[in-house]
């Protein structure tokens, strides 16, 4: 197991430990405003420490040209900017090592995933190197169909990993799992069919706004 793949995992830890840390009950402050002092100092700290932990451990994106930048910006523009969840940039190992795609085959990508490993949220833009879209096309399709077929996910993600996209645009290959699914779907009612399918539908129209994104931005 790659050292990023652990890090992941600790990651996910820590964040839960943080969540933690916020909680507690609603009963009746009896501390003294020094002890209030050196609580709020503490958690600071922690958080601080979280965030110098993955600015660490996950380095910034790399660079790209415009127009991946912008057809990148125009993905996230249309969730808005508390729709679109994915925050923390995969690196060429975790590419290859999750993914399943080897740097060869990439001239640049953009690719995200959610720092909460409770969502599975995540966008994937590969412009692949001369000979190779079949290779990344595979490599993603296989990944899609693991999601699928093989993992484990929480209830709430089943049927958003069952309606997750593969597909190649204007010289990229795409992997779509966007979106938060509302409240209406995820308390929906109706027997366990019924549920699965108001969410199934919700999830591929919100996958459907990247899609309309990506056209439009190749329509201009």
């Amino acid at each position: 197991m790659s050292k990023k793949i652990l890090a992941l995992i600790l990651a996910a830890a820590m964040s839960a430990s943080l969540l933690a840390s916020c909680g507690g009950d609603n009963s009746e402050d009896t501390t003294t405003d020094t002890a209030n002092d050196t609580t709020v100092d503490t958690a600071v700290d922690t958080e601080s420490d979280t965030e110098e932990f993955f600015e660490d451990m996950f380095p910034a994106a790399p660079e790209v040209s415009e127009e991946l930048s912008a057809l990148h910006t125009a993905i996230k523009e249309a969730y808005g900017e508390d729709g679109y969840v994915p925050n923390m940039p995969i690196d060429p190992e975790m590419l290859a090592s999750i993914y399943g795609i080897d740097a060869a085959w990439v001239e640049e990508y953009v690719a995200e995933m959610p720092m909460i490993m409770t969502h599975v949220d995540t966008l994937i833009i590969v412009k692949p190197t001369e000979g190779n879209s079949e290779n990344v096309m595979n490599a993603l399709t296989a990944y899609h169909d693991y999601l699928v077929n093989d993992s484990m996910q929480y209830p709430m993600n089943i049927e958003k990993v069952r309606a997750s996209q593969v597909f190649e645009k204007g010289g990229y290959v795409f992997f779509v799992m966007l979106g938060m699914l509302s409240d209406d779907a995820l308390y929906a009612e109706g027997t366990e069919e019924e549920i699965a399918a108001v969410q199934y539908n919700e999830a591929m129209a919100n996958n459907q706004k990247a899609i309309d994104a990506i056209n439009a931005f190749f329509a201009e």
